[in-house]
């Protein structure tokens, strides 16, 4: 697969399903990878094709059942994004181009953890869900423009900002099971 005036980009995707215990325990795995190939220019850098990026990331779920009306769901989902350069390019000018000195990249790691409960009890259906996410991001920035302007320097100048977050979640819901006149 082609991108236009631009490098090539690939793909590859797969999946695992894997019955443990028929009706009862089961596993299943997914992953990719992803190149996109660039397709804007940086004629400051002299550099074609700058904001290649690679992705790569999955998933690996366990389902139990282990009696009639209760499920339990395990799964754990990390993605990486891996920008070369910034993806924007100029409105006004030369098309598929901008003019940076220094790379401008958001690179992201992200990983969620999850655990979810169902409980059919006849009358209603409880539902359990707990999250956790942990992400990580570097932010690179060009600021030469700003840095020649106000001092007159012409040495190119990045601005560099690297962060994590982390997030918990605790759902519980319980809604009526029938079909009923009344429904909550």
């Amino acid at each position: 697969m082609g991108t236009e005036r631009g490098d090539a980009s690939y793909a590859v995707n797969g999946m695992v399903n894997l019955p443990i215990v028929d009706g009862k325990i089961a596993l299943r795995a997914v992953g990719y990878w992803q190149r996109d190939g660039g397709w804007v220019d940086n004629p400051a850098r002299s550099a074609v094709d700058v904001n290649s990026q690679d992705s790569w990331g999955g998933r690996v779920t366990l389902a139990i059942a282990p009696t009639e009306g209760l499920e339990f769901i395990a799964s754990i989902t990390h993605q990486d994004d891996e920008p070369q350069d910034s993806a924007y390019s100029f409105y006004a000018g030369p098309a598929r181009s901008y003019d940076a000195r220094t790379a401008q990249v958001i690179a992201q790691r992200l990983t969620v953890y999850n655990m979810t409960a169902r409980l059919d009890a006849g009358a209603a259906l409880v539902t359990s869900t707990t999250s956790y996410a942990d992400q990580d991001q570097a932010v690179s920035r060009d600021l030469s423009a700003v840095i020649t302007a106000a001092l007159g320097l012409s040495d190119p100048a990045n601005y560099k900002l690297t962060g994590s977050s982390k997030a918990f979640s605790q759902e519980v819901r319980i809604a009526s099971a029938g079909d009923g006149p009344l429904t909550w």
